[in-house]
């Protein structure tokens, strides 16, 4: 039986929905998962914090394999809620608390120890899995194409500081980083800063180094492309096999109708 840790988005829904008729159990997070994402399907509510709860529920339902996705805001420690199982995991974090691919990983392992196995959204999706090349009509120009190759070694020398998981930039000068906002927070931003001239900016997103792709995989849905497309983008770049599309021929259809390019590339250059 499947255990979904749903964070915010429609991820989530759309995972369950793929997985049915199996059998799952969605746990909830007050205040990071949407009121609506669990509706129709088993599932408890929870604090973030209450992990002992959390396991005890998964137990009591026959959960053996968990798979988390969406987007786990980092909440204040006050506001956690949190139970022995909680403390004891604060415990393992330490200093680790606020650099995500560390926590990630560090969250893997104290799951796997409480007897989960721990799957990746793509195991169950994998047709989201992003392929090389175009997805839709639209493509990148040579010039593009040389930006977001120096956007990808940019993001390579980040990784290092466990930081955002993207760039946005304009005629080879970075525009912005994405930092805690989010990808389609950053592009608003970025958005605002452009030249007026010249070829308009473009997004790169990559995952870390050492990444755990069973827990936080690049994702990119139809919020995404619509906020390219207020922000005047070209498109966004991102990397093969390492990026989750949503619905990837509703993607390409609102990406041609935009003129907007998606475009994966293969591995960092």
């Amino acid at each position: 039986m499947l255990g979904i840790l749903s964070g915010g988005g429609n991820l989530p829904r759309l995972l369950a929905q793929a997985h049915a008729p199996n059998p799952l159990l969605m746990l909830a997070y007050h205040g990071i998962t949407q009121p609506q994402c669990p509706q129709g399907f088993p599932h408890v509510w929870l604090h973030l914090g209450e992990v002992g709860r959390s396991i005890k529920a998964l137990k009591a339902h026959g959960v053996q394999t968990l798979v988390l996705v969406g987007h786990f805001s980092r909440p204040s420690l006050r506001d956690l809620k949190t139970d022995l199982k909680g403390i004891q995991l604060l415990a393992r974090l330490g200093r680790l608390w606020r650099g995500d691919n560390t926590m990630l990983l560090t969250l893997q392992a104290f799951l796997k120890d409480e007897g989960f196995c721990i799957k990746s959204p793509q195991d169950i999706l994998p047709h989201w899995m992003a392929k090389e090349g175009p997805l839709g009509d639209v493509r990148p120009d040579e010039e593009a194409l040389q930006v977001l190759k120096q956007g990808f070694l940019h993001l390579d020398h980040l990784s290092s500081l466990d930081c955002g998981q993207g760039i946005a930039m304009q005629q080879g000068w970075i525009l912005g980083i994405e930092a805690a906002e989010g990808t389609d927070a950053c592009i608003r931003r970025c958005g605002a800063m452009q030249w007026p001239t010249g070829p308009r900016a473009l997004y790169i997103k990559g995952a870390k180094k050492g990444q755990s792709e069973a827990l936080d995989l690049p994702t990119i849905g139809p919020n995404t492309l619509t906020n390219l497309e207020e922000a005047h983008f070209q498109g966004i770049a991102f990397e093969a096999e390492k990026t989750l599309l949503l619905h990837p021929k509703k993607l390409a259809d609102q990406a041609n109708k935009a003129g907007i390019f998606l475009w994966g590339e293969k591995g960092h250059p």
